[in-house]
């Protein structure tokens, strides 16, 4: 069994770095690893040629580790951005010919924009000469990629990860991250999300947390009612755990376009790490039990849809009277779901008043049990097993 490690990406951004990382760090049972990289083809052939070559060396390997900085995959952005082809007519063969091979593949797709240079303070490049090369294209072709990631979905022994770099200080703790990920592929084990800060392993953040199918973006979630007349709003501002940090309710995030693969529907924020970061199940146990479990299905946060039924937390987290179904249908966040009804794929209830909710709104789903029943029981293993049999 072979083992293929890619790091894809804008320029720039220290995957050279982290390759050598890979090679210099100790993993006890220390893999000997071939580095590759792969220049830009100038013609679809070439590029075809150089994928059907990487093939045909892997057919011929055994028990050989990969570490490529930069791939023939690259080839389905690069070649149709910049060099004026469209590389993706022979995608589908190229999948046939991998799921046939005897080898496993851990997929890294880097997201930066201009901004990160500047954060990992990494200096201009004597050679940035291309286009491709430029700082100010680096989102364009960390977005296309995120593309190329879901398009990799197809290839069965394929572990796929994309990592927003603005989500980390430095250079450093971003590697590090990588680093205990490309451990936990070599020695077949579930790269397990404890991280106080939440939204860190994951692409999303504050500023970026709504993937549009071309893009990551981020948008406030705005409600007419907050602050004026809603007694649930006036509660999350004054008196919840969100006093003085966030002024607005908590947002949704995920794939909001129309080729999301599932929706999850919650209950309500929680008062612990969601308050700085106004995303669902982020930075406390229910969020890591949940992203852990997307994490084992191979589904990343850029392919479903997260929310919850009450966008704001009520004092003391005591949902009081809006427990009450007829209570909770005149808040304009809860009738705000029924645009679920655009989404084309399963819809999850997670927990039993998104379940009764749901069903008042006359919106079809499935359910199961809240995360953080099972991080009551201690048994997120279980919420893995459930989530399984749903979807």
């Amino acid at each position: 069994m072979n083992n293929v490690i890619i790091l894809e990406g804008p320029d720039n951004i220290g995957k050279s770095t982290l390759v050598n990382d890979i090679k210099l760090y100790d993993f006890n049972e220390k893999p000997e690893f071939v580095i590759k990289h792969w220049g830009p083809n100038k013609t679809k052939a070439e590029g075809r040629k150089v994928m059907d070559a990487f093939i045909r060396e892997l057919r011929n390997k055994d028990n050989t580790t990969y570490v490529c900085d930069r791939s023939p995959f690259g080839e389905f952005v690069y070649g149709q951005m910049f060099r004026t082809y469209d590389p993706w007519s022979y995608f589908e063969s190229v999948v046939s010919d991998i799921n046939r091979l005897n080898t496993r593949f851990l997929f890294i797709s880097f997201w930066a924009d201009e901004n990160t240079y500047d954060i990992f303070k990494l200096p201009k490049k004597d050679d940035e000469e291309k286009e491709y090369q430029h700082r100010h294209m680096s989102e364009k072709v960390s977005n296309a990629f995120i593309g190329l990631t879901h398009r990799l979905r197809d290839i069965t022994s394929m572990t796929r990860l994309i990592v927003n770099c603005n989500n980390y200080d430095s250079l450093d703790e971003r590697n590090e991250y990588v680093l205990d990920n490309v451990r936990a592929f070599l020695f077949r084990k579930d790269y397990v999300m404890d991280n106080p800060d939440g939204f860190s392993a994951t692409c999303f953040n504050p500023d970026k947390h709504f993937w549009t199918g071309s893009r990551l973006i981020g948008t406030k979630y705005l409600c007419v009612s907050f602050r004026k007349k809603c007694e649930l709003g006036k509660q999350h501002v004054n008196d919840s755990g969100y006093k003085g940090i966030w002024e607005y309710p908590c947002s949704s995030s995920g794939d909001q376009s129309v080729f999301s693969k599932y929706v999850f529907v919650g209950e309500a924020p929680g008062n612990y790490h969601e308050d700085k970061h106004s995303l669902p199940f982020y930075g406390d146990r229910s969020g890591d039990i949940f992203h852990n479990a997307l994490r084992v299905l191979n589904l990343l946060p850029t392919e479903v849809y997260v929310t919850n039924v009450i966008h704001c937390s009520p004092k003391k987290h005591d949902l009081g009277i809006f427990a009450d179904t007829h209570e909770r249908l005149k808040l304009e966040c809860v009738q705000r779901l029924l645009e679920l009804g655009g989404f084309a794929c399963p819809i999850i209830a997670l927990g039993r008043i998104a379940d009764i909710t749901l069903k008042a709104l006359n919106i079809p789903h499935k359910f199961m049990y809240h995360p953080s029943y099972f991080a009551r029981i201690n048994k997120p293993k279980t919420f893995l097993a459930e989530l399984q049999k749903v979807l």
